[in-house]
């Protein structure tokens, strides 16, 4: 089959590069001349802008958008629209919001064009594994492009099948097709957020192996671990083993130090999307949340409990910059019911959000929720048996008025 490929990056490249491996003809489109000529050494046909990309394009044509999410990829897409006909295919294989899926797979439809959303995993190693893909859009072009989606997937390769699971369907071979518009995006989306935990489970814990040496721990109980070995034996039978670790094991074994890594990962959305997915349904995402606001995260989102930044990326929904200070009782006491948008939603943590149940009727219930959490853990990190007598109290008043936001003075 022939396909475009617009936006020739790490990502975008090598998907070409992947379908031309398998027989498909590519013409491709990138901004930048250099990564045009060098698809152009591997086979695939370079166009000089989008008109001329068009224009070398097979009716019905099919184009495969792989650029940053966001305004450039919103551009795009009405540019390539105003120029193709009807029963064409956009494809949008970043991590677009899905919401902004089923808007232009509305705008689209108008216009008789398909599309798709198409969330990708894979990275700069697709073309050697194959792409792990989620797909969103209508079922019928789906299923025409089964070619190009079998091309680019892993395939079964050395994988086991699942026990108890049926032979059959495209699952197994790395290619689902998820439902209607934007349900690839939203899978994706859920797929990095458990991502960005993990990566996360995994820093904090080297981080302690690499602490173990400590002064600040007693001299017998201090150790002085080698990280990269100790990332090798858990990838062989551990339980914590996967992809992330290898590659993690990978970086240790070069620069045990890690001295090339800044620390800082900018942020795409998906974690925060995932936490708003996880308010609007009512579903705990403590872990996430957690992680999105740990001093240590990987994206950096917060960078302590006790400093408040504010955060260059942009918010999906209007683009203002989201201000981060610490949680606050009232926080949880405004939130009310998450549907609902507070005064300023930005003020309002994610922590808050995510354990907030939908339809919760009672602000005031939730926040005797919260300070009964915060009496508790108090109560067990004080040493003074008065004080937990006197919290103790506390929160029996709570217990016996839930509807009431006041603490008993204990004497």
């Amino acid at each position: 089959m022939q396909i475009g490929i617009v936006g020739l990056g790490r990502m975008g490249g090598n998907i070409a590069r992947r379908l031309l491996r398998n027989g498909h003809s590519c013409v491709v489109y990138d901004a930048q001349l250099q990564p045009r000529q060098e698809l152009a050494k591997d086979g695939a046909t370079p166009a000089n802008d989008t008109k001329d990309f068009i224009a070398r394009l097979q009716r019905p044509r099919i184009v495969w958008i792989m650029l940053p999410a966001g305004e450039i990829t919103e551009k795009m897409i009405e540019e390539l629209s105003g120029l193709m006909e009807q029963d064409d295919i956009i494809i949008d294989g970043g991590n677009t919001f899905y919401r902004d899926d089923i808007r232009r797979a509305g705008a689209l439809k108008r216009k008789s064009i398909h599309y798709l959303d198409v969330g990708t995993s894979g990275g700069i190693w697709g073309l050697e594994r194959g792409y792990c893909m989620m797909i969103g859009g209508e079922a019928a072009t789906v299923q025409r492009l089964d070619p190009i989606f079998d091309a680019l997937a892993p395939g079964t390769g050395s994988t086991a099948h699942t026990p108890g699971r049926a032979s059959g369907g495209t699952a197994e071979r790395g290619y689902l097709y998820c439902g209607p518009a934007g349900s690839g995006h939203f899978v994706k989306m859920i797929h990095n957020g458990i991502e960005y935990g993990l990566m996360e489970a995994y820093a904090e814990g080297f981080n302690i192996l690499r602490e173990a040496q400590s002064h600040a721990r007693p001299e017998e109980e201090r150790y002085d671990l080698e990280l990269a070995d100790i990332a090798e034996v858990w990838r062989h039978g551990s339980v914590v083993g996967s992809w992330l670790l290898d590659l993690t094991a990978i970086a240790l074994a070069e620069d045990s130090a890690l001295a090339r890594f800044s620390g800082f990962v900018e942020d795409s959305g998906e974690g925060r999307w995932t936490l708003m997915a996880a308010l609007e349904t009512g579903v705990p995402a403590s872990a996430r949340a957690t992680t999105r606001n740990s001093p240590t995260s990987c994206c950096r989102r917060c960078v302590t409990n006790s400093a408040a930044t504010t955060n260059p990326s942009p918010v999906p929904d209007d683009g203002r910059a989201e201000t981060r200070r610490p949680m606050r009782l009232r926080d949880f006491r405004r939130l009310g019911r998450p549907h609902q948008k507070a005064a300023d939603p930005r003020a309002v943590p994610f922590e808050a959000q995510a354990f907030a149940p939908r339809g919760f009727h009672s602000d005031r219930r939730f926040a005797d929720r919260i300070e009964r959490r915060r009496i508790s853990r108090i109560a067990r990190d004080q040493s003074s048996s008065t004080q937990r007598r006197a919290h103790r109290c506390r929160r029996l008043e709570l217990a016996r008025k839930p509807d009431a936001l006041y603490v008993r003075r204990s004497r």
